[in-house]
């Protein structure tokens, strides 16, 4: 699935990226490997060129892969061989 992320340049150098906070302000930060994989993801990419033309010198830049976002309760833990019954088990 392709995400877009909001990238802030300087010439050719990235120099920030757009992060969203819960409360819906738009924060600036710097562009380091740990920032892409936790900065705000646009899985629309107009909903991220709406936000890009706050900034002037803003790129949207596509990324793959990342984070599966989920939750807990929807993948099951896995379970101990030890205490696992038998789907097969008599009455």
């Amino acid at each position: 699935m392709v995400e877009y992320v909001i990238e802030l340049l300087s010439g050719a150098d990235v120099i920030a990226l757009v992060h969203r906070e819960r409360d819906g302000r738009l924060t600036k930060v710097k562009p380091t490997p740990e920032a892409y994989a936790h900065v705000t993801k646009f899985r629309i990419k107009d909903r991220a060129l709406a936000v890009a033309d706050k900034y002037p010198n803003a790129r949207v830049a596509a990324t793959y892969g990342g984070y599966v976002y989920g939750s807990k309760s929807s993948v099951a833990p896995l379970q101990s061989k030890i205490n696992r019954r038998s789907s097969y088990r008599s009455i």
